[in-house]
């Protein structure tokens, strides 16, 4: 989420057997899943409009999640990765990639926790992490993006 264009999502859902679910606010982004979907051959994979800060899913509906480059635009960091947390399941993984401009680092840290994703630090995005109650179980730097392997927190 955002599914955009289901480039990855298509991808996993020709390696996985279950049904994978993509989800995005953008209609047009929805019906393009779908129209992608149906080209690749792919009947496993659900496109559904959906806003990030109130997904329609019950807590801990998912075993893993894979947010490729939603982050950065979607607002809200932690309103975001705590609606994540809750649809993730508890012994669930969530898969994270970020693009990342970290200008925040040159800021006070009381300004630069107001920037857009986009702009904050490997350390603010742990943090947010934390905040949601995942665990973050790896994280590496590889040009511009900030991948995170995280979980939820046993609680």
């Amino acid at each position: 989420m955002p599914v955009g264009t289901a480039y990855f999502a298509v991808q996993v859902a020709r390696r996985h057997e279950g049904l994978v679910v993509g989800a995005d606010i953008a209609e047009g982004m929805v019906r393009a899943t779908r129209r992608a979907a149906t080209e690749a051959g792919v009947t496993n994979l659900a496109a559904v409009r959906a806003d990030a800060h109130a997904l329609p899913f019950a807590d801990g509906s998912f075993g893993a999640i894979l947010c490729t480059n939603g982050l950065q635009v979607i607002p809200g960091l932690d309103a975001s990765l705590a609606e994540l947390a809750r649809v993730l399941a508890p012994d669930g993984t969530m898969y994270t990639s970020i693009i990342a401009v970290p200008l925040g680092r040159a800021l006070p840290p009381r300004a630069a926790e107001h920037l857009p994703t986009l702009f904050k630090s490997r350390r603010e995005v742990t943090r947010a992490f934390a905040r949601a109650g995942l665990e973050v179980h790896s994280i590496a730097s590889n040009r511009f993006a900030l991948l995170l392997e995280a979980a939820r927190r046993a609680r």
